[in-house]
C-alpha cells in the first residue's frame, strides 16, 4: 500500500472520529475530549496499519464500524478521562522542549501531546516503517525515525 493510500484510509477514519466527537464529549467532558479524540485518531491509524500489514482490503466503512464498536463503551472513555488525561496534562505542564517516544508505533503519545498544544518538538522512534508512515500522516511536523531502541545510549 502506498503512503497516499494509507493517508486516505487514515483520513477516512479521522472523519469517523469527528463523528464520534459529540458522544465522546458527552461522556468525558469538554476538557478531556481533545485528548480522547487524539487517542481515537491514533487508534484509527493503528487499525489501518494492522489491516494493511495483514494484507486485508477492508473498506473505510468497515474499519469505521470497528472503531465505533471499540469506543462506544462509556467505561472505556471514562478510563481514558480519569487515567490518561491527568498523566498527559502533567507531562505537558512540565513544558519539555523536546519529547522522544521510543517505540512510538503510530504515535499515540505524540498525537495526544500535540493535541495539548504544548509547542514541544516531537520525535518518534520505531523499527516498524509502516507505523512510522502512519505517524508521518498524523503528525507531519514530528520527526519519525526508524531506529532500534537497543542502540540508544541508556
Amino acid at each position: 500500500m502506498s503512503l497516499k493510500e494509507l493517508a486516505d484510509l487514515i483520513a477516512e477514519l479521522e472523519l469517523e472520529v469527528e463523528r464520534l466527537a459529540p458522544s465522546v464529549e458527552a461522556v468525558v467532558g469538554r476538557r478531556a475530549s481533545r485528548i480522547v479524540r487524539a487517542v481515537l485518531k491514533a487508534r484509527a491509524a493503528q487499525l489501518a496499519v494492522r489491516t494493511v500489514r495483514r494484507g486485508l482490503r477492508l473498506s473505510p466503512w468497515t474499519l469505521a464500524k470497528t472503531l465505533r464498536r471499540m469506543y462506544s463503551d462509556p467505561q472505556r472513555l471514562e478510563i481514558l478521562r480519569d487515567v490518561a488525561y491527568p498523566a498527559y496534562e502533567r507531562l505537558a505542564s512540565l513544558k519539555p522542549a523536546k519529547v522522544l517516544d521510543a517505540g512510538c508505533g503510530t504515535g499515540l503519545n505524540l498525537l495526544v501531546l500535540k493535541s495539548l498544544g504544548a509547542g514541544m518538538i516531537l520525535v518518534g522512534a520505531d523499527l516498524d516503517e509502516l507505523s512510522l508512515r502512519a505517524l508521518r500522516v498524523l503528525i507531519p511536523l514530528a520527526d519519525a525515525v526508524r531506529a532500534s531502541l537497543e542502540l540508544l545510549p541508556f
